[in-house]
């Protein structure tokens, strides 16, 4: 082994990509994004609690302890996470209303009695 494979055996075999910082979102941004573009609600504590869950999106990189997202993977994070009332094509299912329970009138219990 030369000197040039030692130096060289730490890096990674493919360059990571420069990306601009502009690129990613911190968490506080990420759930704003997710607020204010997507459309989802969405507040910094809830995307807080399930980061800690393990339930939000995968952070792309980290920069010191802060997890960065990138604006892709937070919509495709958002997708997913969606549920979809109605399959297009389908027409609405028709469901009749529950039959109302009458109710009797409470029986009060009768009123006790002294003696004296």
């Amino acid at each position: 082994m030369t000197d040039t494979d030692i130096a060289t055996s730490h890096r990674p075999t493919e360059p990571t990509p420069k990306l601009s910082a502009a690129e990613f979102l911190t968490r506080r941004e990420a759930a704003d994004y997710i607020r204010n573009i997507l459309g989802r609600p969405m507040s910094f504590s809830t995307a807080s609690k399930l980061a800690a869950l393990g339930e939000f999106a995968q952070p792309v990189t980290w920069w010191g302890r802060r997890p960065l997202y990138s604006r892709e993977d937070l919509r495709a994070w958002t997708e997913a996470r969606s549920r979809s009332t109605k399959v297009p094509g389908d027409p609405a299912p028709v469901t009749a209303a529950p039959p109302h329970r009458e109710t009797r009138p409470r029986r009060l219990p009768a009123p006790k009695t002294t003696t004296a």
